[in-house]
């Protein structure tokens, strides 16, 4: 072999070494998120830094967020078969995954207003449900839920910073066991100077 031969396979080794080296490190970079890039979720101690389903969230509670800039959170009706309900409005009956959840082409209905999204010092709270999504639909009817709504996701929060967005599925566990309109109440007697139920 010539000299020139041998200076050309170790140039190409060379280059190809050096081509590796910059696509590993764009692929670690890409996996780990060296740079800082991504959205980071907490809450009550669950840390959330990938599209996330089952979040159970307590209305009032704080969710944190580490985010490379600003931050915008869209709230939107979520739910699957497993976790779907009837309800009735003005008694026509209704339900959560087809009507609410598989509304706008299936992106569901856009809840953000409904929850009362408050930022704090470290991310933001929600306050609402599916009762308050529900009349914010239909303000002037009655709706009746069932009595039991079935655990898992209601909704979804997407978090957007940049061109990143993080997609967590959420429900609120207080709102499973809901009393259909009215309660449970099945007798109220007025006497006078006494109420009994």
């Amino acid at each position: 072999m010539s000299k020139t031969s041998s200076k050309v396979k170790t140039a190409v080794t060379v280059i190809l070494v050096i081509m590796l080296l910059i696509l590993s490190l764009g692929l670690l970079a890409r996996f780990t998120n060296v740079f800082g890039n991504k959205i980071e979720v907490t809450y009550n101690g669950t840390k959330i830094t990938k599209d996330f389903e089952g979040l159970e969230i307590e209305s009032g509670t704080e969710i944190e967020v580490k985010a490379p800039g600003e931050y915008e959170v869209k709230i939107y009706a979520e739910g699957s078969a497993e976790n779907d309900f009837s309800f009735t409005v003005d008694k026509e009956e209704y339900s959560w995954v087809e009507d609410i959840a598989g509304a706008n082409g299936g992106r569901g209905e856009d809840f953000t207003e409904v929850f009362e999204i408050e930022k704090t010092e470290k991310g933001f709270t929600i306050s609402g449900g599916i009762q308050k999504a529900l009349k914010d639909i239909w303000p002037e009817k009655e709706i009746i839920l069932p009595k039991e709504i079935p655990s898992g996701d209601k909704f979804r929060m997407e978090i957007t910073s940049g061109d990143k967005t993080l997609k967590i599925g959420f429900w609120l566990p207080e709102e499973t066991e809901i009393p259909p309109s009215g309660g449970d109440v099945e007798k109220v007697e007025i006497y006078p100077g006494e109420i009994i139920f």
